[in-house]
């Protein structure tokens, strides 16, 4: 587990009890050390839904450790456990022991309920921080957007020199000019971004693809979307129906979401997987129909020896979602590395005899037999 949350020193709980004679333990206090060691053992199991509850456990028979406090936080975010991450989040903000990730949860949920008085105070406390400059403004901006209070696309810019502010301000001008409506604007603003590296091209087409079909320019959504990825064919496939396929950045919740999906995956280029993992979950907190996250989340999970967690994150992926593609070869590859045979050879089979199944489909499925041949 450590591979995945920051490790924080042993709860003063489990050292007291530990030094305590068993003879001298209470029955809460050797049910709260059952717990805690349940916990452990689940979390290095790849149980991340038993280690969570396990920790909660514990946590009831001594809510006031801090160290055991700080380690269910963790959990609670690694596991995708969102209603306990904030509860565990305020409650160490309220303690005065808050950090940049107990903040950014409350940022999020307040983003998610539209609650953006409290939105603000947590970007407030954030700022306070000085360790995410990087993404106020593209905060500031969609902030601006729900609350009328500011210009949002005046927000949205970056001095000379600061590189990576405006790699997102880049991004964020375009799904913030079709937020306001301004959808010649936004096709323009996404023009110079859909020939840069291949994944983030691809993200950028289906979220142009996406508003221009939303917006009933079939035509023109169907020509940014070309090109033989799975994803931009499934993208085409809906938009040629009629549909409006998935990706579209238009909301704050949804424009905080892609923000620490991007912040996600490049921490997690830099191997920088504890805040990596906390940024993919609270993208999906606020956005869960953001694909990119659980992906993301999957990588990161499989990454620190957590196959089965991974596989739960992607079944959140719809299967009409143009990820969806990557989605299944990535879980059929889980269930193979697992020697769940069975079941990868069920799920790229489903997906081959599903209708409108395509050549990549079929391939899976021969894929998928002769890797357990």
């Amino acid at each position: 587990m450590d591979q995945i949350i920051r490790t924080c020193s042993l709860p003063i709980i489990a050292l007291a009890l530990i030094a305590t004679p068993a003879s001298a333990m209470t029955t809460r206090e050797s049910g709260a050390l059952r717990a805690y060691v349940k916990g452990r053992i689940a979390a290095a199991d790849d149980k991340l839904d038993i280690a969570t509850q396990s920790l909660q456990t514990a946590l009831g028979m001594a809510p006031a450790d801090p160290a055991l406090q700080a380690r269910a936080f963790g959990y609670a975010i690694a596991a995708g456990d969102q209603a306990l991450a904030v509860r565990l989040a305020t409650q160490i903000e309220a303690r005065g022991e808050g950090v940049l990730e107990t903040r950014l949860t409350l940022l999020t949920d307040a983003f998610r309920r539209g609650d953006w008085k409290g939105a603000t105070t947590w970007r407030d406390r954030i700022a306070a921080d000085g360790s995410f400059g990087f993404a106020l403004p593209v905060i500031d901006a969609w902030l601006a957007l729900a609350t009328r209070k500011a210009d949002p696309m005046g927000l949205l810019l970056a001095k000379p020199g600061q590189t990576l502010l405006q790699t997102y301000v880049s991004e964020h001008r375009p799904y913030m000019l079709g937020a306001l409506g301004r959808i010649d604007e936004a096709r323009d603003a996404f023009a110079p971004l859909l020939g840069v590296d291949g994944g983030r091209s691809i993200r950028m087409r289906l979220a142009a693809g996406a508003l221009l079909a939303k917006a009933g320019r079939k035509d023109e959504a169907l020509q940014i979307l070309g090109g033989e990825d799975l994803a931009l064919v499934s993208a085409r496939r809906t938009v040629s129906s009629g549909g409006v396929p998935g990706g579209a950045v238009t909301t704050p919740a949804e424009g905080l979401g892609e923000l620490l999906a991007r912040i996600a995956a490049d921490l997690g280029r830099s191997e920088a997987s504890n805040m990596s993992l906390t940024a993919a979950r609270l993208s999906s907190f606020v956005a869960p129909r953001n694909a990119e996250s659980w992906l993301i989340i999957a990588d990161l999970l499989a990454d620190g020896g957590k196959p089965s967690a991974a596989i739960a994150a992607l079944d959140r992926v719809s299967t009409t979602d143009p990820y969806w593609a990557r989605t299944l070869s990535s879980k059929a590859g889980l269930l193979l590395s697992e020697e769940r045979n069975d079941e990868a050879v069920a799920l790229v089979r489903a997906a081959a005899e599903a209708k409108g199944a395509g050549a990549a489909d079929l391939a899976r499925h021969a894929d998928g037999l002769s890797e357990i041949g």
